[in-house]
């Protein structure tokens, strides 16, 4: 009997191993494509923030040349006053 009782518990316990495999195999085949997606979607995030700091890098850039432009072209001082324009008598319409 004890020769039968451990056939059967090794049986049992086979078919327990491959029943786990089974439904490892299941719940991994369904949530992969779930952490595919996250991954994905992370991915983007990072792409993105990339592309942000980028563009903000390039703005940086072109305020400092304009910046040294403004130094270098605009002449010092105050502007001049501009000539007074005499005052026309507003045409009436029609």
């Amino acid at each position: 009997m004890n020769r039968s009782g451990a056939k059967g518990l090794t049986l049992a316990a086979m078919i327990a191993v491959v029943a786990m495999m089974f439904i490892d195999q299941t719940i991994v085949a369904i949530a992969v494509p779930g952490l595919q997606a996250l991954a994905l979607f992370d991915a983007v995030q990072l792409d993105f923030a990339h592309s942000l700091r980028t563009v903000f890098f390039i703005m940086a850039a072109v305020m400092a040349v304009a910046f040294v432009v403004a130094l270098v072209a605009v002449p010092r001082g105050r502007a001049p006053e501009a000539a007074a324009v005499p005052d026309a008598e507003p045409q009436p319409a029609g």
